[in-house]
């Protein structure tokens, strides 16, 4: 079955290039669940460096931006190192509330 899938994983790093690397991974990832079929979601290549073009913008701006999308999504996948981003911690939160189907390994996503 088709589903809408939030990609959460870490965002902002110690410098540009980890901040870089967090961005690939995670379109990466979205671009493996659209291979599958699905439709992901990827908050990370939508705000991409927004935090630089637009700095008088709070991260909470940020974050509420994801969490709004979030709420029309089937489900939620974490990436690697997700416990360790204050973010996704909250994405995850909001994603148990709204019941939604959580993944913790994009193996264990069932093609659409």
């Amino acid at each position: 079955m088709k589903m809408r899938i939030y990609v959460s994983g870490p965002y902002t790093a110690d410098t540009p290039t980890q901040i870089e690397e967090n961005i690939d991974a995670a379109r990466e990832a979205a671009l493996e669940l659209l291979r599958m079929g699905h439709t992901p979601f990827c908050p990370h290549t939508h705000t991409a460096f927004w935090d630089v073009y637009g700095p008088d913008l709070p991260d909470e701006r940020f974050l509420r931006l994801g969490l709004d999308w979030l709420e029309r999504c089937d489900a939620i996948l974490l990436l690697p190192g997700w416990e360790n981003s204050e973010g996704s911690k909250v994405e995850m939160g909001r994603a148990e509330e709204l019941e939604l189907q959580v993944f913790d390994d994009i193996e264990m996503v069932p093609p659409a």
